[in-house]
């Protein structure tokens, strides 16, 4: 049995390095930088429940290892969102927090606000000491934070989204009025800087709107107002140039601007010391759009070069965006805009604004017939720029890539006329940030807690980049005893696949001259190739504890490569199968009250009497104490039935097979359902089902 999916790569030569952050809690990367020595630094959020985060900050030193990693919070609920290292190597993390304790020191607000408030804090390089930490924004509404950056005095420069009215605005800056409450919720993007001991906003401004451009009755007029900084970058003269989105058609755009009316992306200029230098819309003029989509054109991340000119990237469904001749793509391969609200193309658009914002330099798409779109962007000491972000488009250029996952790290030149580097990576593994180092390498990170430096000169070399429950879910660094996974990286396996075949009714632990191990414990193997392995995860491993996995194809032996082990990880393999033994689709549904089966596997966490790597001769029903079912969303009585739930005859151990009857169903009408089967632990999986 093959199951495949995605996945990415470790260490290759010296300074490249894959590796994952997290504890007994998932973490989730918001954003990167590196230093002057090749450190990393990650900021994000650790999520302790279904609806509480707390804040984690890291530092790897340039092999990858993990040098600490600090965690704050409080009472409420904490996401870290930005990060920046000075010159003097302090560390600066910034983002949102509705916790009423969360540590202050040194504040410049020491009241949270009503529904949240930003956060900004500044720490010692090795993480021992908070030097000062803040409240920020207001207290009359909420305040997010999304990105900084620093002088190398150590000012801070901080921009995103504030509902507060009584935000700290200072003279000489842009203002408005915005709201939490009422029929029209009002936000502002603000733009700030902070003293570098953090005790002094040196001034602080809000860009607001109020004009929408939303077309669709009632419902746009009571909609909110928004406008939100998402990324801020700073020149050598200490001008700080940001970019954000809005629904609003009237944001306060400077005389001479490059676009003076539009709806969704912006950009703008503050002086140093403060002031609006320019502000300017960034799309074709647009003034409408659907609710149902929002408006054509997002800017996720901005850089400026050292002559003042900055650099825009994002996502756009707008064919009509702005792009010049003689780029990359200057031309919207998805075809024009579809009349269906729901089916959207949307294509990655880098572009490129004068130092006024009076022009626009260049302008380019790049993608192909799908969903695309860059997250985040930097600029190389020649001037090239580099994209992470995210790529469902099969035409999408991966010229120098191993994986043909969906998200992407790609390098143009300054002018947009060249792709320089592209590369597909494993979906949630690098297309969340990207940072330079003065050594060449590409520091990028995965939202899933993955962070990773690449040398785009070198070929990559035997190394671990993900796992995957081989029936679905997203790249992790996660597994389950008994659980079946893919692993994912380049050269971990034969350049010929080889598929396992079970000796005396067991599968081996060594296959076309790999071997896989996890703390020294040799894993079962189904399949190895290239780029990807199918292996089983050992019983005997204890769960709620941290392993480190290790590859050896043939002579080559990949770096450690850390994990965490949970309890269980379900995961049902995407076909269901009806009572007759057809698949069960929306064309073939299953009928009321008739048996369906599926297989699933991290959902059982014990295969009785069974070894590693074992094939199941015999049904072994690990529900016969119960097991319960029950749909998802539904305001009728439903009773469905789980008859058996444990090993699958004829399949590896790890992988479990229930038969479910689905029940009657008493005044529904047939669909598509999700039947939550809980047993050692919780699995979904969707039927369709009829009369």
């Amino acid at each position: 049995m093959r199951w495949a999916l995605l996945l990415v790569s470790s260490l290759a030569i010296a300074g490249e390095f894959t590796t994952s952050l997290g504890d007994a809690y998932p973490y989730t990367v918001a954003a990167i930088t590196a230093d002057s020595a090749g450190n990393t630094y990650a900021v994000g959020s650790r999520t302790m429940s279904s609806s509480f985060n707390d804040i984690f900050v890291s530092k790897l030193d340039p092999s990858g290892n993990l040098l600490f990693t600090d965690r704050f919070g409080g009472s409420g609920t904490s996401s870290g969102s930005a990060i920046a290292v000075d010159p003097s190597g302090n560390i600066y993390i910034a983002g949102s927090t509705s916790a009423s304790d969360f540590p202050l020191s040194k504040a410049l607000q020491t009241q949270p606000g009503i529904y949240g408030a930003g956060f900004v804090m500044k720490l010692s390089n090795d993480g021992t000491t908070i030097l000062y930490s803040t409240y920020f924004g207001g207290t009359l509404g909420p305040t997010s934070i999304t990105s900084l950056t620093t002088d190398p005095k150590g000012n801070l420069y901080l921009t995103g989204m504030s509902a507060a009215n009584d935000f700290p605005s200072t003279p000489g800056m842009p203002t408005g009025p915005v709201r939490f409450m009422g029929l029209t919720p009002t936000s502002g993007a603000f733009i700030a800087e902070v003293s570098a001991a953090g005790d002094k906003v040196v001034y602080a401004g809000l860009i607001v709107g109020h004009a929408t451009g939303c077309v669709g009755g009632s419902s746009c007029f009571f909609a909110s107002r928004y406008t939100q900084g998402k990324g801020i970058a700073l020149d050598a003269a200490g001008n700080a140039y940001f970019a954000g989105n809005t629904n609003t058609l009237d944001l306060p755009v400077t005389l001479g601007a490059y676009s003076a009316t539009g709806v969704g992306a912006f950009a703008g200029k503050i002086n140093a010391g403060g002031g609006l230098a320019y502000l300017t819309y960034v799309d074709s003029g647009q003034t409408q759009f659907n609710p149902l989509v929002g408006p054509t054109t997002a800017v996720n991340g901005i850089a400026v070069d050292t002559s003042g000119n900055a650099y825009l990237c994002g996502s756009s469904n707008d064919s009509n965006f702005p792009t010049t001749s003689g780029t990359i793509q200057p031309v919207f391969a998805s075809g024009p805009n579809p009349e269906s609200a729901y089916d959207v193309p949307v294509e990655t658009f880098v572009a490129k604004f004068n130092p006024t914002g009076s022009a626009l330099l260049w302008g380019t798409f790049l993608g192909g017939v799908g969903t695309d779109a860059a997250q985040a962007i930097a600029l190389d000491s020649s001037g090239n720029i580099w994209l992470t972000g995210t790529a469902q488009s099969s035409a999408f250029p991966d010229a120098n890539g191993w994986s043909t996952g969906e998200d992407y790290l790609a390098q143009i030149n300054g002018g947009a006329t060249k792709l320089l580097y592209s590369a597909r990576y494993p979906s949630c593994s690098a297309a969340q940030a990207v940072a330079l180092d003065p050594a060449g390498l590409v520091h990028i990170a995965g939202s899933n807690g993955f962070i990773s430096a690449i040398s785009p000169g070198a070929a990559p070399v035997v190394s671990i980049f993900g796992f995957q429950n081989a029936f679905g879910g997203n790249l992790t660094s996660r597994i389950t005893p008994w659980e079946v996974i893919s692993i994912y990286g380049p050269g971990i396996g034969p350049a010929k696949a080889v598929t396992g075949a079970p000796v005396n009714g067991v599968y081996p632990s060594t296959l076309g001259g790999v071997q896989v191990t996890i703390d020294g414990a040799s894993m079962p193997l189904l399949y190895v190739s290239a780029n990807q392995i199918n292996a089983v995860v050992p019983s005997q491993l204890t769960a709620n504890v941290a392993a480190t996995v290790r590859i050896a194809n043939g002579t080559a032996v990949s770096p450690d490569y850390p994990v965490w082990i949970d309890r269980s990880a379900p995961v049902a393999y995407p076909v269901v199968l009806n009572q007759d033994g057809t698949i069960n689709s929306e064309s073939n549904p299953a009928k009321f009250n008739s048996i369906v089966t599926f297989y699933a596997t991290g959902w059982q966490n014990y295969f009785a009497g069974l070894t590693d790597g074992q094939v199941a001769a015999t049904a072994q029903n690990a529900c016969s104490f119960g097991c319960s079912a029950s749909v998802e969303n539904i305001g009728f009585p439903w009773n469905a039935t789980v008859l058996y739930g444990g090993a699958a005859p004829g399949i590896v151990a790890g992988v479990s097979q229930i038969n479910l009857n689905v029940g009657a169903g008493t005044g529904v009408l047939a669909g598509n359902y999700t039947f939550d089967v809980t047993g050692t632990s919780t699995l979904s999986v969707p039927i369709w089902i009829a009369q």
